[in-house]
């Protein structure tokens, strides 16, 4: 039950990316797998981050989105890293 939870939080994210930067699933996911090997943090706690993050841009302004994007290791908890 844990890894389908896990696994449906990373799908979330990857549909939010494949819907804003217009990217297939295969992207979206490298992308999210960059991320976390760039700022040294698990998987699951950036697309956890990343899903708040993401609901709480109220604008479709691309910018938004990249800010959160690129910034939600900052944001996460120094004891999820």
């Amino acid at each position: 039950a844990e890894i389908a939870s896990n696994r449906a939080g990373i799908e979330q994210v990857k549909g939010m990316l494949m819907l804003v930067y217009n990217i297939d699933e295969d992207v979206a996911f490298g992308v999210l797998t960059w991320l976390s090997q760039q700022h040294n943090v698990k998987l699951r706690a950036l697309t956890e981050q990343l899903s708040t993050d993401l609901r709480g841009v109220t604008t479709f302004d691309q910018s938004a989105f990249d800010h959160v994007l690129l910034t939600a290791h900052e944001r996460l908890r120094t004891d999820t890293n």
